[in-house]
């Protein structure tokens, strides 16, 4: 994919992320209303496992490409998702580490792709740093962002531990991206 398609696909996730914010709080009502409210537990837990299956699949695809600095940010993603995930507070906060990990690991992707080619790696770097400090301070603002925005809608608010969740989340997304990434270029490069 060209970059810039790849950036306007991730611009549309982000639009899309921020853009549902005035309507979830009445989704999630109408959800326990018409389910109950064990099965958004349930959902929840079973989009959390997704998630997490997702990320031990492309593990297990790369096992032999990752380094073992990889496969230690793999686990170590993994323990920190599991974690977050176990002693949120409500079940709609799990989905947190999804929606922000998935934006970490798609700006991590997107920098670490246009990066390739830099004058860094071209020094003897792997030239990891910059595109990971890019996802990680931009996907957080977004994160701060998304909280912010729900001071303006009704039955939404703002909340320093969403805002701190969302970090967390986007601290996931790139550790899961970083060895996933790498891995698949290396594939790429290996003949």
């Amino acid at each position: 994919m060209r970059a810039r398609s790849y950036w306007i696909l991730v611009t549309v996730y982000v639009v899309v992320l921020l853009s549902v914010q005035p309507f979830l709080g009445y989704g999630i009502d109408f959800f326990k209303e018409t389910w109950g409210e064990a099965a958004l537990d349930r959902t929840a837990y079973a989009l959390v496992a997704l998630g997490g299956l997702v990320v031990v699949v492309l593990g297990a695809r790369l096992w032999r490409l990752t380094t073992v600095l990889d496969r230690w940010l793999i686990a170590s993603s993994m323990l920190i998702y599991a974690a977050g995930t176990m002693t949120a507070r409500y079940p709609q906060e799990r989905q947190h580490y999804v929606g922000n990990g998935l934006l970490a690991g798609l700006l991590y992707a997107g920098w670490k792709g246009t990066a390739s080619d830099s004058s860094e790696e071209q020094a003897g770097h792997s030239g990891w740093i910059r595109p990971a400090l890019l996802a990680l301070v931009v996907g957080s603002a977004i994160g701060l962002l998304d909280e912010l925005l729900q001071i303006l809608w009704p039955r939404r608010y703002f909340d320093w531990e969403d805002v701190q969740i969302n970090v967390m989340a986007v601290v996931v997304g790139v550790l899961v991206a970083l060895p996933v990434v790498n891995a698949l270029q290396r594939r790429h490069r290996s003949p």
